[in-house]
């Protein structure tokens, strides 16, 4: 019936935020329709190297929700948004 049945809580938390991200500067920018998935795209790296770099270097992170270290993640994730909108990939 549910998809997120079957994921792990990181994962649903993970592509949730994801899409947040994406679609709240998608709205806040609003260029043309393939920019999207580009941004989806980087925003889901900028997350999971976030996380990587929250678990190298703060093992307690500054939020942790379960396994994941939200501030650290987010602001990855905003940063290589950013990036691929100032690059225009």
């Amino acid at each position: 019936m549910n998809a997120f049945y079957f994921l792990p809580p990181f994962w649903v938390t993970t592509l949730l935020l994801t899409s947040i991200y994406t679609l709240g500067f998608r709205l806040i920018v609003g260029r043309h329709r393939g920019s999207l998935i580009l941004y989806w795209t980087a925003g889901l790296a900028g997350f999971l190297m976030g996380q990587w770099a929250g678990d190298v270097l703060l093992p307690n992170g500054i939020v942790l929700v379960g396994d994941v270290h939200i501030v650290e993640a987010s602001v990855s994730s905003w940063v290589l948004i950013l990036i691929a909108n100032r690059t225009r990939v």
